[in-house]
């Protein structure tokens, strides 16, 4: 059984919706290869420039149609809904053409990496009464699932602290377009903001440049918000080892993904000073009790929910206004790191 992030799932018998995949490269290639487990859902086209990029989607995707760019798609063929996994420069000129042809679209993180541009894909899509979905591929991690799940029926207790460490090594020639703040910090930022329910006031960022790259440096971050807690977020591509962790902090208990374990896991510990008894940990108990998982991969769940919103017109866990809240928090940043790390106020 597949997570129902919202709870809602999609009827039994739909018409086939018809997709158009715009950005063949690694990530991309993975999209395909979901998409042809989903139910009355069919690849007819692929959008990229780069020949040899087309020539390896085509081998896994078999009978569809290839451009070089979406107009000529748009144009051609009969499609209901555009993903975009293309380099995140390249997001809002692509999204706003899939969106002014009336094609839903599905974007890849970030969704644009200018607020202004966000705000007008944010607007196209309600005018034009479309779903626009952003790929906050971790909204639809088993174990946020279940952590956001914990957090909402109170076990965790009111949060004092959020803290991420994102990191691994990444060579010069790869995501050398890409920063490494806007590379992976939308991951956390998405989960913040969807646990905190609020926009941090202020935030402040710094990084340690090592090789005169903006995407190959470290990056830490913090986040205050108006009820007093805090989340400190450290990103970075010059580690040798891909950690993946993400801890949250309540009053009552401690919970921490660790989605870099084989399999990604989710631990609930009480702090010292804790008390009380629920189904999770017994009472005064430190040592870390460990979640059960349903093993569903994310990408997967992402694209399942992106399908039945489509269908049922339902909002999506991951929508316009998250990721303009995201964009909004992250140029901040970038703003705070341009200016020697001072306190930006949202």
């Amino acid at each position: 059984m597949r997570i129902a992030v919202d709870g809602s799932g999609q009827p039994e018998e739909n018409p086939q919706l018809r997709i158009a995949l715009a950005g063949a490269g690694k990530w991309g290639r993975n999209y395909i290869r979901v998409l042809e487990s989903i139910r009355n859902v069919r690849l007819v086209s692929v959008i990229d420039p780069d020949d040899s990029a087309v020539e390896s989607a085509l081998k896994i995707a078999g009978n569809v149609s290839a451009y070089e760019n979406i107009t000529s798609c748009m144009n051609q063929q009969h499609i209901d809904a555009v993903i975009i996994a293309a380099p995140s420069d390249m997001h809002f000129d692509l999204c706003m053409e899939a969106l002014n042809a009336g094609k839903h679209v599905l974007v890849e993180k970030p969704m644009t990496m200018d607020l202004k541009s966000a705000v007008l894909m944010k607007n196209t899509a309600m005018e034009k009464d479309l779903v626009l979905m952003i790929g906050h591929i971790l909204q639809y991690n088993p174990a946020f699932i279940n952590l956001r799940r914990i957090h909402e029926r109170g076990v965790i207790g009111a949060v004092n602290y959020y803290y991420a460490h994102r990191a691994g090594c990444a060579p010069s020639s790869e995501n050398n377009q890409e920063s490494t703040l806007w590379g992976l910090g939308p991951h956390d930022v998405s989960m913040i903001l969807k646990l905190s329910r609020e926009m941090p006031c202020r935030v402040r960022a710094g990084r340690a440049d090592a090789y005169g790259s903006d995407s190959q440096c470290a990056v830490w971050a913090v986040l205050d918000f108006p009820d007093g807690s805090s989340a400190h977020l450290h990103l970075s591509r010059l580690e040798s080892e891909k950690k993946r962790r993400f801890v949250v902090v309540g009053t009552n208990r401690v919970a921490e993904i660790d989605d870099a374990a084989m399999p990604p896991s989710l631990k609930m510990f009480s702090l010292p000073a804790g008390i009380g008894r629920d189904e999770f940990l017994p009472e005064n108990d430190i040592s870390p009790v460990e979640i059960a998982l349903e093993p569903v991969e994310p990408l997967l769940a992402q694209c399942e929910h992106f399908i039945c919103c489509i269908r049922t017109r339902i909002t999506p866990c991951s929508d316009a206004n998250e990721g303009v809240n995201v964009v909004k928090v992250l140029d901040a940043l970038q703003r705070s790191m341009d200016s020697d790390a001072q306190f930006i106020n949202l």
